[in-house]
């Protein structure tokens, strides 16, 4: 299993210390790695993902740390499983001063060929949970005139791959509403960041679904590690800036000059294979 390799004095430095951090999707993926650098920076967590055995696994590693670790298994896409995770924090910490929404559900194939129930699904955890508990959690925040609140999104949801169209809905409307957030209270003491990842190398849901199947895109596309994503999340929370990008430095250009050109950034995920890399995923996600 991946460990977090703790990069970075902040972390050493518990600069955490006495805060309460909600992480959804903490089970696995970036969001255990996630989980346990906070723990290793002294915050305090409640973690909450569908699979109960391996978020406790999670939970045991942070509480190596010497944090205090809420569980709540359960998915956060219904009101029930929110409404539970919003009242034990308040009832076991007192408050919230970090929500990292980090959960996602993710989709290669072609739009068609997507049910009814699958489009939901992927609404329901990828935008309606995090707009709930950013409702849930917020006015606590706002109380005490501090807090952060950190979306991850994805590259995915600035140039829309094919084969990918709800997963890239959800990431665009986590970036716009991460944005509208930052504009609304801009002076409240609460910062709002969306921390936007490409591929992601050694795990996650792209390693999981593509790379470690040997689908490839072009070097210059590249990947980030998972410790790049997590410092980008201790950005967020010491810094606030309102979005980052994590990836490889030739995407940043080409992402700029895809802003102005949408013909241009189409082009550019033809000629670097990301299109393709996509296709390919879905055809392999058919023969299961």
């Amino acid at each position: 299993m991946l460990r977090l390799r703790t990069r970075g004095k902040q972390r050493d430095r518990k600069t955490l210390q006495g805060q309460v951090a909600v992480v959804t999707g903490a089970s696995r993926g970036l969001g255990s790695f996630i989980a346990e650098a906070l723990a290793a920076a002294g915050a305090d967590l409640v973690l909450t993902a569908r699979t109960a055995e391996a978020l406790e696994e999670v939970a045991g590693r942070a509480r190596d740390y010497g944090s205090e670790v809420l569980v709540v298994p359960g998915d956060i896409s219904t009101p029930e499983t929110r409404q539970k995770l919003v009242e034990e924090a308040t009832s076991t910490f007192g408050h919230v001063d970090i929500l990292i929404n980090n959960a996602g559900l993710f989709e290669t194939a072609a739009f068609c060929d997507l049910s009814p129930d699958t489009i939901d699904s992927i609404l329901g955890v990828n935008v309606g949970a995090m707009l709930h508990l950013t409702h849930a959690f917020l006015p606590g925040m706002l109380e005490r005139k501090r807090g952060n609140i950190v979306n991850l999104a994805s590259l995915a949801g600035r140039v829309g791959p094919a084969y990918s169209t709800v997963y890239a809905a959800t990431k665009g409307a986590e970036i716009a509403a991460t944005h509208s957030l930052h504009a609304t209270y801009r002076d409240s003491g609460v910062k709002f960041t969306v921390v936007c990842p490409g591929f992601v190398s050694d795990t996650g849901m792209w390693h999981d679904q593509a790379m470690s199947r040997g689908v490839k895109t072009s070097r210059l596309v590249g990947s980030s590690s998972p410790q790049a994503v997590v410092a980008a999340v201790f950005k967020a929370i010491e810094k606030g800036p309102v979005e980052i990008l994590v990836n490889t430095p030739p995407m940043r250009p080409l992402l700029v000059i895809g802003e102005i050109s949408p013909r241009f950034r189409h082009f550019v995920l033809r000629m670097m294979g990301v299109n393709r890399a996509f296709k390919r995923t879905a055809e392999l996600s058919e023969d299961r």
